[in-house]
Formats: structure tokens, sequence, C-alpha cells
């Protein structure tokens, strides 16, 4: 075997052909001692990192209709389960678990569903069996509110308070009825 000699460059990056008969180790593309790879830094934190100056992004394209791109996750430790983020040719994201069971999607028109491949509206929240829950939890001491706007207006608020007093508001503020724990 024979090695390759004359290439310059930082040691790390990738070499390339320039079209001109010769190879340059000054592409983007660098591979750390650690086994890390950096796309736009000479550094690269983790297995895999994408840096530069500007705006980093990553492009994975499909080119058909029904096809897939997506992202995989997988965690080797115990059931060794994937999970998915891919969008599909509807341009909808999907988030999916173990099974491939999409358990949360959001379409191309900002409906958000959990439980539902089909949101009909800003959020749906659909359980695959019993009845669906949505929690408000308010830090150590304090509730948790449901707001209605119109337009950036606050219209009404359902408050819960530490006491465990329900309060219908108006205008945030205008308090129309409560209803104390025991009912009253």
């Amino acid at each position: 075997t024979s090695a390759i000699t004359g290439i310059t460059g930082t040691a790390g990056q990738f070499p390339y052909y320039n079209g001109a008969s010769t190879l340059l180790a000054t592409s983007t593309i660098f591979l750390a001692t650690t086994g890390n790879i950096g796309i736009g830094t000479t550094n690269p934190a983790e297995k895999l990192q994408v840096g530069n100056t500007g705006s980093n992004a990553i492009y994975i394209q499909s080119s058909g209709q029904t096809d897939v791109s997506a992202l995989k996750f997988r965690n080797t430790y115990g059931s060794s389960a994937t999970r998915n983020i891919r969008m599909s040719g509807d341009l909808a994201l999907h988030i999916t678990d173990t099974s491939d069971v999409e358990k949360m999607t959001i379409l191309n028109t900002g409906n958000v569903g959990i439980g539902t491949t089909t949101p009909g509206t800003e959020l749906q929240v659909q359980a695959a069996s019993g009845y669906s829950e949505i929690r408000i939890s308010g830090a150590s001491g304090s509730g948790g509110t449901l707001e209605f706007y119109n337009a950036g207006t606050q219209l009404a608020d359902i408050y819960a308070n530490p006491t465990k007093q329900l309060i219908f508001r108006t205008n945030g503020a205008t308090q129309q009825m409560v209803i104390n724990e025991n009912g009253n």
C-alpha cells in the first residue's frame, strides 16, 4: 500500500478533488480524532455538528407525492426503540412512537393534532380510548388559566386558583362566577 502525499490543508478535513488534478484538504467537512464529524466547524462537540457563522439547516428531500422525508431517533439501550419526525407529501409534519404510529401531526394549515392525524381545528386532542385530558399546571402555590381572545383582545378566562376555586372572568379581570371546592 502507499500513502497519498502532497495534500495541503488542516488535519482532519476531508480532501476533495478541485477539478484541476489536485486534492485539497480544505473542505468544510471535518473528522475529529474523537470520531465526531463537523460540517462548517473544525471542533465538533457531538457525533454530527453543523455550524456556520450564518443560518444553518439540514435539508432532507424526497421527490414523490407519497414519499416521506424523516429524521429517525433511536436509543439502543433496552428496547432499541425508534421514534420518527417525518414530513409527508401533503407537507404535514408527523411525530411517531416506537411502532411508527402517529402521536402528533401538524398539518400544512397549521392545525395540530394530538392522537389524530386529521385535526379539524387549531388544536384537537383525541384519546385512543376513554376520555381526553388537557392539563394546565402552574408552579407551586399558583393556579392555571384558560384564556379566550379575539385578535389580541382578551374576552374571558377561566382561572383555577390554589385554594381550589374555579373563577370565570370577563375582560381578564371582571369576576362573573366562582365555584368553590365544595361546589357552591
